[in-house]
């Protein structure tokens, strides 16, 4: 049995972005943002054994670049090989938003072009 940790819609201090779930999240989405709030990295760990990597990936695709990131920074390297290993690609093509912003000008220009 899936354990899920209640919610707080809070921001937690010292985060950037917002820690809340959209209004149709399921039940795994909202277990991760609750870890992902209180800054658990044992319970994602333990949420990943127990749903399964498949299934966290796609729990994550759901979330925002940011939270993504936040989520697989907190895991372990086994748990998060796993889980990378199962992302779709349209949420591995959102990581490098959530690193850096793109330069402006004509060298974001040749950028984009070439890259």
């Amino acid at each position: 049995m899936l354990y899920l940790p209640r919610l707080r819609a809070q921001r937690a201090p010292g985060l950037t972005h917002a820690i809340a779930p959209a209004a149709a999240a399921c039940a795994l989405e909202r277990a991760v943002l609750a870890a992902l709030g209180q800054r658990r990295p044992h319970l994602l760990n333990h949420l990943v054994d127990q749903a399964g990597p498949q299934a966290f990936a796609q729990a994550l695709a759901a979330l925002d670049a940011r939270q993504m990131m936040d989520v697989l920074c907190l895991l372990e390297d086994a748990p998060r090989a796993a889980v990378c290993a199962h992302l779709p690609p349209s949420a591995r093509r959102r990581w490098p938003t959530a690193q850096a912003p793109r330069p402006r000008g004509w060298r974001g220009l040749l950028q984009r072009t070439f890259i």
